[in-house]
């Protein structure tokens, strides 16, 4: 049985070789980017206010304090600081209230792992929020990003395709689950809601690419995928050195026992 994921699948998608070289056990070369430990300390905040009615200022304040030290070193980007970023972080914990009641949704679980297991796979996922809403079932997920996700992301989004497939599962009900965005965007400072709808028949096509993603890594079909030369995945690779690296005669000689095995 294969175990998977929408993020793992996207990663296959994106390049299916580095997906092999990372499921080998050779780890990247990760750099602790502020944006991404600030978005986590948004999504932290959100969900302590939601789920426990914490002051979400006082709950983002205290997760981020701990990158003032210099114990974390974190990469800033241009005009970005620790400062500027604790406090965009407040402004919009002090939104965030105003549009969480603006949603009208009623509470149901937060950060959940919940799984379908089938006979060759077991997909996971981890939705950010359930809840009731206008619809029966609504699944929420927190997004920080530099410039505004647009509608038509979320309207083919895999992974919230998969948040309305795991919620349908779960709660044994196969009518249409709506999915929402919660953007904190940091260009504008604001925080956008977007919403879509899953359908039996979305979740349906998903089954057919997860079959289909099973396939190919059963035939063991890891080609390299650089894509186009102005936004080649290649750029931001953290395992690039791994896939293109010249083959060693040790590296000749172990492809020439698996192909030998194969015989």
């Amino acid at each position: 049985m294969i175990k998977t994921s929408a993020n793992d699948i996207l990663d296959y998608e994106s390049c299916p070789r580095k997906w092999r070289i990372k499921k080998s056990g050779i780890k990247g070369n990760k750099q602790l980017y502020a944006f991404y430990r600030f978005s986590s300390a948004l999504h932290h905040a959100a969900r302590m206010f939601v789920v426990e009615l914490e002051d979400p200022i006082k709950v983002f304040e205290e997760y981020w304090d701990r990158y003032k030290s210099t114990e974390y070193p974190l990469i800033y980007e241009p005009g970005e600081s620790w400062d500027y970023l604790q406090g965009l972080g407040i402004r919009f914990m002090k939104q965030f209230p105003i549009v969480y009641k603006e949603l009208g949704l009623t509470y149901i679980l937060a950060e959940n792992r919940l799984s379908i297991e089938m006979a060759r796979w077991k997909l996971t996922g981890q939705p950010d929020y359930i809840g009731n809403g206008k619809m029966l079932y609504v699944g929420l997920d927190y997004k920080t990003t530099p410039k505004p996700i647009s509608q038509a992301w979320v309207d083919n989004s895999d992974q919230m395709t998969v948040d309305a497939m795991l919620i349908q599962e779960h709660f044994l009900d196969e009518d249409p689950v709506e999915v929402i965005i919660c953007n904190f965007i940091k260009e504008t400072e604001n925080i956008n809601i977007l919403k879509s709808i899953r359908t039996v028949d979305d979740v349906k096509e998903y089954h057919t690419k997860i079959e289909w993603f099973i396939k190919q890594v059963k035939d063991e079909y890891f080609p390299k995928k650089g894509l186009h030369p102005f936004n080649s995945p290649c750029n931001w690779c953290e395992v690039s050195d791994h896939c293109t690296k010249p083959k060693t005669k040790e590296d000749s000689i172990v492809d020439d026992i698996n192909e030998f095995s194969k015989l």
